[in-house]
């Protein structure tokens, strides 16, 4: 039978030996941060012997007092037997688990968030910029790491805001949530990041579809294609290109969809990327090829940027995909390797992770295509002689021209939220991949197109003085695409600006 809660100092108490077995080391930071500022709340348990205090249970609580200095503890004396301080302490320790529901609203009493509007909690949690991982918001990363302290909570602060956007989008007072997520959060069928994820994606669905449709209208008017722009963009497939001339255009640089690696919005009957087997893929692959190669004028370039599946296996998509450009009449020039160097590493069994893409480059027969070395900086600061490993001579420089490996960063998609913060795309082209290849094997006033515009990529030749055509059967991609269009456009006509004012600036 327990006595009333006592109060006495902290030097009277010791740990049961039997605790100590079992007692592990924690962190006490936010104990000892919730001690100081709320004081003692829960009282230790002990039993008596021989005039000494034996904590039972709230040895984490004792260690925190210590550190702290703090004079006394409350406690609160229980009746047990030696032989069964053990099975006390898994009895005291039993708690019933929280619902996922419970858990929010003690969050949201943690932080004083109760009795605010939706929009306030929303901003105050930093929920507007959801994809930046710094942003908490005015709560702060700190204050969500105190909830789950606080609440005996074993969850990152990341963690713990996810579960709070998912509650926020889900909860019903009135019953089962709005897509049954939070009652398969309580049975423990999926974890609070998938969760999050399937919120993440009936949103993004919902949006995809009033957002297309006002994408369609956008499109129907506005002038994508007038002969005054210096860019055409058409929401249709690139298999047919009947807009285009033949022999009019001198690259060709665009990402084909990967086999089977991504789920394309908006896609029309020709599905690319979903084909159901990799010989219907490399088929498609081959005509919409065979449109391209009747647009590219003789000696014109084609570069396509093209990732390998490994679907049950090594499929040998890329392989394929080289050998379809010879049948059509493509000659090749070279297969480059693109390494990714911050990619996303996803282990697969019986093979090293895989880090990089290709990108082949082919032209059209009938003429020597355009080349146009780039360069970057060498080893040495001014022309030098330096010899060969094997005697020779040669003359060193400090421009050299770069190599047939590739290697950048994966794209930054802050740099599409800057333009449209809506707009999402699964896989954009880093701009330094086409630089690349634009300053390569086009001159200033060629035309450029890319058959699967996307995230408008493509456009960073117009503010290298290129024209540009788009296709994408994705309206929302084509919309986006003449925003970041203009976005080029005006950069270059900055740049141009201030490199005649540079030279003006010279001459004077």
């Amino acid at each position: 039978m327990s006595r009333s809660i006592l109060n006495a100092p902290v030097a009277c108490f010791q740990v049961h030996p039997e605790v100590l077995k079992t007692y592990r080391e924690k962190n006490l930071n936010f104990l000892m941060y919730t001690m100081e500022k709320f004081g003692q709340q829960t009282p230790v348990k002990v039993i008596e012997r021989g005039g000494k205090l034996f904590v039972l249970d709230g040895v984490s609580l004792l260690k925190a007092a210590t550190q702290l200095g703090l004079p006394s503890l409350i406690y609160e004396v229980v009746e047990v037997d030696d032989n069964k301080i053990i099975e006390y302490r898994m009895m005291s320790n039993q708690r019933t688990k929280r619902t996922f529901t419970e858990l929010c609203h003690e969050v949201e009493r943690v932080l004083n968030l109760i009795g605010s509007s939706q929009g306030k909690k929303r901003d105050l949690m930093g929920f507007e910029d959801f994809f930046e991982d710094n942003n908490y918001g005015e709560v702060g990363k700190d204050r969500y790491e105190l909830a789950a302290a606080l609440l005996g909570i074993d969850m990152k602060s990341s963690t713990l805001r996810k579960a709070m956007n998912v509650h926020w989008s889900e909860f019903k007072p009135e019953g089962k949530s709005e897509s049954g997520i939070i009652e398969l959060l309580d049975e423990g069928r999926i974890s609070i990041d998938k969760a999050y994820k399937l919120v993440c994606d009936r949103d993004r669905k919902k949006n995809e579809k009033v957002n297309t449709e006002r994408a369609k209208l956008f499109i129907a008017h506005s002038n994508l294609n007038g002969e005054d722009k210096p860019y055409k963009l058409y929401n249709k497939s690139s298999i047919n290109m009947d807009e285009v001339p033949d022999n009019s255009i001198d690259l060709i640089i665009d990402s084909h969809p990967y086999w089977k690696l991504r789920g394309y919005r908006n896609q029309d009957e020709l599905l690319h990327g979903q084909e159901p087997t990799r010989e219907e893929y490399i088929v498609n692959f081959k005509k919409i090829n065979e449109e391209k190669f009747r647009k590219l004028k003789l000696g014109g370039v084609l570069v396509t940027v093209i990732g390998e599946t490994y679907q049950e296996g090594y499929q040998g998509v890329c392989s394929r995909a080289e050998l379809s450009l010879d049948e059509i009449g493509f000659i090749s020039i070279d297969v480059i390797p693109w390494i990714k160097s911050n990619q996303k590493r996803t282990p697969h069994p019986f093979r090293f992770p895989n880090t990089y893409e290709r990108i082949i480059v082919a032209y059209k027969p009938g003429a020597e295509p355009y080349f146009n070395p780039v360069y970057m900086k060498g080893s040495v600061e001014d022309y030098i002689a330096k010899r060969t490993s094997s005697g020779g001579w040669y003359m060193a420089s400090p421009d050299v021209c770069i190599p047939n490996v590739i290697v950048t960063p994966v794209f930054d998609p802050k740099i599409l939220r800057e333009i449209d913060p809506d707009f999402r795309h699964d896989a954009p082209c880093p701009p330094e991949i086409y630089e690349i290849f634009i300053e390569a094997y086009s001159k200033p006033g060629d035309t450029i197109l890319d058959g699967f515009v996307g995230a408008g990529t493509a456009g960073v030749a117009l503010k290298m003085g290129r024209k540009v055509i788009g296709y994408d059967v994705d309206p929302l991609s084509i919309e986006f695409s003449k925003k970041r269009f203009d976005r080029f456009l005006k950069q270059g006509q900055q740049e141009n600006k201030k490199d005649d004012e540079d030279t003006l600036s010279v001459a004077a």
